[in-house]
């Protein structure tokens, strides 16, 4: 099963779009919807020429379907449509070896689904700071997880 449109939409919204190289807020080079690699997994440089909109879509979809098959590799129960949706979204932002590691992956494993949602929530911080847009995303990535 691949990622659909909830997911890249989710991660649209709390990426943004910028055409021009950044470094995110852990200081990682970045373009487009929060892209750090090229379709060809090249690294993003700040000295990167510009994309388009178009361009980072399809980039960001490339790697939401990349992650959303490496979940499913990972997590060995069955998940729905808005579950690995949710997770993709998720996986996109911390990071499939940060998933790996947390509770709420081995909640999901357990098939502890109710109980795992709780932990979204939990990944809200950057550094020591709470981020409120985090706090949005993690809800909304909660609320498709339970639907």
């Amino acid at each position: 099963m691949n990622a659909s449109k909830n997911a890249f939409d989710l991660i649209a919204k709390y990426e943004g779009f910028r055409a021009k190289p950044y470094k995110c807020p852990a200081g990682v080079p970045t373009i487009g919807y929060g892209s750090t690699f090229y379709c060809d997994g090249s690294r993003v440089k700040i000295t990167d020429p510009e994309i388009s909109e178009k361009e980072a879509y399809k980039l960001m979809s490339f790697h939401a379907n990349d992650f959303a098959k490496k979940i499913q590799s990972v997590v060995k129960v069955p998940l729905n449509q808005n579950q690995l949706n949710a997770l993709t979204s998720f996986v996109y932002n911390v990071g499939l070896t940060n998933f790996k590691g947390s509770t709420m992956f081995r909640l999901i494993n357990e098939q502890r689904f109710e109980t795992a949602a709780i932990h979204f929530s939990r990944w809200v911080y950057a550094g020591k700071q709470i981020l409120p847009g985090l706090v949005k995303r993690r809800k909304e990535e909660k609320e498709l997880f339970c639907k």
